[in-house]
């Protein structure tokens, strides 16, 4: 598991954009239409969070995983392995037995420049408690500097993942966001279970 990040882009960071109120946040969206890679073209409303995040424990152990799951990127762990991983890690989470490394944990994502985006990090922070796994998302992107995503955007959606299945919280209201972003949220936000998952097996097996 590669570092790689720079140090805006590093769990370090993050910690201080939470504790100084320097955090954004996802808050909505407007019109547009979803990207074959599960992203939003379209009008996306950021502002300062206001989360509740008091309860976060921040000092908790954080992995980097480098570009292991850039899948455009050569350091990509491969279908055959990540596919392996994902089916042993469901079939352990639906043990209903402790499934994170640590009771709280961070896992950072690296993911170079394509057509949507730029050089990106994710950030998913994790906490487990009565055998169900909670997650937020964060994302650092590297645009020009004063761009609006030049710096740590908390995601809108979150989740919970443990024996009885998953349950997305979308953190902006069906009603008043369009259809197709909240599919697209569904798409987005089960890839980095997915991720999340397989990440865990990764340093379960080398425990």
């Amino acid at each position: 598991m590669a570092t790689g990040a720079n140090s805006g882009s590093s769990y370090l960071n993050l910690v201080e954009a939470v504790r100084h109120k320097e955090l954004f946040a996802i808050k909505g969206y407007g019109y547009g239409l979803v990207t074959a890679a599960a992203r939003w073209r379209g009008e996306m409303h950021v502002g300062p969070a206001d989360r509740d995040l008091s309860k976060v424990d921040w000092g908790m152990p954080n992995i980097e995983f480098g570009h292991s799951f850039d899948r455009l990127h050569p350091d990509w762990i491969g279908s055959q392995l990540y596919d392996q991983l994902l089916d042993e890690g469901n079939e352990r989470l639906s043990r209903s037995g402790h499934f994170l490394p640590h009771r709280s944990c961070a896992y950072l994502f690296h993911c170079v420049e394509d057509e949507e985006d730029y050089d990106r990090t994710y950030c998913l922070v994790l906490q487990e408690t009565n055998t169900v796994v909670q997650g937020l998302t964060f994302i650092r992107q590297r645009p020009p500097s004063g761009h609006i995503w030049d710096r740590w955007i908390m995601d809108c959606a979150s989740f919970k993942v443990g024996s009885q299945g998953v349950t997305l919280d979308y953190g902006v209201a069906q009603p008043h966001a369009p259809r197709d972003a909240i599919d697209m949220l569904t798409r987005k936000t089960t890839q980095m279970i997915d991720d999340a998952i397989v990440a865990t097996m990764l340093v379960m097996s080398r425990l």
